[in-house]
This record gives structure tokens, sequence and C-alpha cells, in this order.
């Protein structure tokens, strides 16, 4: 995995005792669903087997560039997918499976979210995320020789395309 539950708390809002063994498995999604389709899979792929050498962390970390004298910055994959992997942790996270059936925890003195509230933080937070990417994406264009495999692959999502689908 590219992050880990801290990394998330970084960035959203998550409680203290959230193990990562419930919130590994978000993280997991994010990367293939998410940003899998953002990189390309031969990019991807190469990002998470060598995710220690220089060229990647510029991508996984913030960064500063320039283009045309401009300089410009992006927020790095590690935001991205912690925006992507809280999403999604909101969105289904609450579920819990025990012996009694599939079951949403609820304590005394506290509301649940209602679940359209959560598929619109979801939506939202997809979205802000595709667009923290669009700095990122503008990174990679100009370093072309850098990242020969960005753009790899016909399951890029082009930018500026964002679907999103109903989530019943």
């Amino acid at each position: 995995m590219l992050i880990d539950r801290t990394e998330i708390a970084l960035y959203r809002e998550i409680a203290r005792g959230v193990k990562e063994d419930k919130i590994n498995p978000y993280i997991d999604d994010a990367q293939l669903l998410d940003l899998k389709p953002l990189l390309g899979s031969a990019l991807y792929y190469d990002m998470v087997k060598n995710s220690t050498d220089q060229k990647y962390i510029n991508l996984l970390d913030a960064k500063e560039f320039e283009v045309n004298e401009i300089t410009y910055s992006h927020v790095g994959l590690k935001k991205i997918l912690a925006i992507y992997s809280d999403a999604r942790y909101k969105l289904f996270g609450s579920f819990t499976d025990t012996s009694f059936g599939f079951v949403e925890k609820n304590y005394q003195g506290s509301t649940t979210v209602p679940q359209n509230s959560k598929k619109d933080y979801y939506k939202l937070n997809q979205q802000i995320a595709t667009q923290y990417f669009s700095d990122v994406a503008l990174f990679l264009d100009n370093n072309k020789t850098t990242y020969p495999l960005w753009k790899q692959g016909c399951e890029t999502r082009p930018m500026g395309i964002f679907r999103i689908s109903k989530i019943s």
C-alpha cells in the first residue's frame, strides 16, 4: 500500500480508534479503483513496485515544478489517495459483519449519518481528489522523459471527465 491510516489523518478527520485492518481494505480499493485508472496500469504498477525511487517520491509527495518559467505545485498522490480512501471509508466503513448479521453500529446519544449524506460526502471528495490530480497530470505531462509509462494503457481517465454512478 502507498499510504496508511496515519496518512489519511493528515488530510481528513478520522477517529484514533480506527484500526489498520478496518481501513486498509478501503485504501486498497482506492488504489485499485480510483488511482490506477488515473495513472494507467503501466505507471501505477511500476510506482507500487518502486515507490521508494526518487521519481516516484516526486509523485507521491507534494512538489513544486516549473512549466514555461511559471511555478506550479501538486499536492502529491498520497494526499489524493488519502481523500479517495477516506471517502470510501466514510461511505462503507460504519457497517460491521457480526454473528447476527450485517449491522451498522449505533451508540446512545448519537445519531447515524443518513446514507444520502454519506453519498454526497463520497461524491464531493471523489471530485476534490480528481481535481487535485489535474496538477499531478500537468507535472507528468511536463516530465514525460522521467515518466515514459504515463498515459500507457487505454484505461486512463481523461481529465475533465468525471463519472458519478448512483450508489444505492
